[in-house]
C-alpha cells in the first residue's frame, strides 16, 4: 500500500483501499525514466521496444557469455578428468611422450633423505655424539653471521645447533646466529618444499635478499651444493685428534661420493661443478 489515494485502474470500483501497488510497477512517479534499457527480446511472441529486433539485446547477450562459460567449464573438467585418469597407478605412458611441465620430485633418488631437514640432521647427528668444542661453536657462529649464501648458511646452523644443544647460556650467547640461521633455513626449506610450516615467531622473509643470487640449479641438486658448504667449512672443526678427525673425514667422503661424485645434472657431471681433493 501507498498510504495516500491513488487513480490506478486497480482501484476502481474498491473502497476502503488506498494505492495497492501491482506486480512489477516501481514506487517511483511513472513520469520517470528508467536509466537503464530494457530487452525482452527472444521470448517467443514479444517483440521488445525500441529497435532490438528478436534475437538481439542485452538478455540475448547475457544468454550467448552464460553459455560459452558454461562451455568452457565443462571442457576444462573433462581436460582435468583425462589427466587425472593418465596419472593413475595403471596409467602407462609412452616412453617417446614429451614431458614438458612435468615436475619431478627432487627428492625422490633412491636412499635420499625426505628433504633437506633430515640431509641437515645427518650432520647434527655427527656433531652431537662427538661435540668439537668451543672454538668450533664460535667460528660457525660468526660464519651464520656473516655469510650470504644460504646452502653455508643453514650447513652452519645445522652444526651450531649440534654443538649448543640444550646449554642455555650458550643458546643466549649464540641467539643471534641462531635465529639468523633459522630464518634462512625456514626460507630455503620452503622455496623447495612449499608444504614446510614456519613456527611462530621467525620471519623467513627478511632474509629474501641473499637468494636472489641462488642458482635455479641449487633447487634441483640440494643435497649436492649443502655437502659441498660442508666440506668447505668442515676444517672448523677439527680439533688435532686422529680418531675423531679420522671421523670426520669419513663423513666428508662418504657424504662427497653419495650426493656429488655419483651425479650429475643434465649432461654435466656434477663432479665439475663442486671439484674436491679430498
Amino acid at each position: 500500500m501507498t498510504g495516500k489515494d491513488d487513480d490506478s485502474p486497480w482501484l476502481k470500483g474498491v473502497r476502503g483501499v488506498k494505492g495497492i501497488v501491482p506486480p512489477g510497477r516501481r514506487l517511483s512517479p511513472p513520469t520517470e525514466k528508467r536509466p537503464a534499457r530494457w530487452s525482452a527480446s527472444g521470448v517467443t511472441g514479444v517483440r521488445p521496444p525500441g529497435g532490438h529486433p528478436v534475437g538481439e539485446g542485452p538478455a540475448t547477450e547475457w544468454v550467448m557469455r552464460t553459455e560459452k562459460k558454461k562451455k568452457r567449464l565443462a571442457e576444462r573438467a573433462n581436460r582435468q578428468a583425462r589427466d587425472q585418469k593418465l596419472r593413475g597407478k595403471d596409467a602407462v605412458l609412452d616412453p617417446l611422450r614429451p614431458t614438458a611441465g612435468i615436475e619431478t620430485d627432487v627428492f625422490a633418488g633412491a636412499n635420499d633423505p625426505k628433504g633437506i631437514e633430515a640431509f641437515l640432521k645427518e650432520l647434527n647427528d655427527f656433531i652431537v655424539s662427538d661435540k668439537p668444542g668451543f672454538d668450533a661453536a664460535e667460528d660457525v657462529a660468526q660464519l651464520i653471521t656473516q655469510s650470504r649464501a644460504p646452502f653455508e648458511i643453514v650447513v652452519a646452523f645445522a652444526l651450531l645447533t649440534g654443538i649448543v644443544g640444550t646449554d642455555e647460556e650458550l643458546r643466549e650467547q649464540f641467539a643471534l646466529s641462531l635465529e639468523r640461521g633459522a630464518n634462512v633455513f625456514y626460507n630455503l626449506a620452503r622455496r623447495i618444499d612449499p608444504n614446510v610450516q614456519v613456527p611462530r615467531g621467525l620471519m623467513p622473509h627478511v632474509v629474501d635478499a641473499i637468494f636472489w643470487d641462488l642458482p635455479e640449479s641449487a633447487h634441483s641438486v640440494p643435497f649436492a651444493f649443502a655437502t659441498h658448504a660442508f666440506l668447505e667449512m668442515s676444517q672448523l672443526l677439527e680439533r688435532t685428534e686422529p680418531e675423531y678427525d679420522d671421523r670426520l673425514q669419513e663423513l666428508r667422503t662418504a657424504l662427497y661420493e653419495r650426493y656429488i661424485a655419483s651425479r650429475s645434472i643434465g649432461d654435466a657431471s656434477l663432479e665439475k661443478m663442486f671439484p674436491w681433493s679430498g
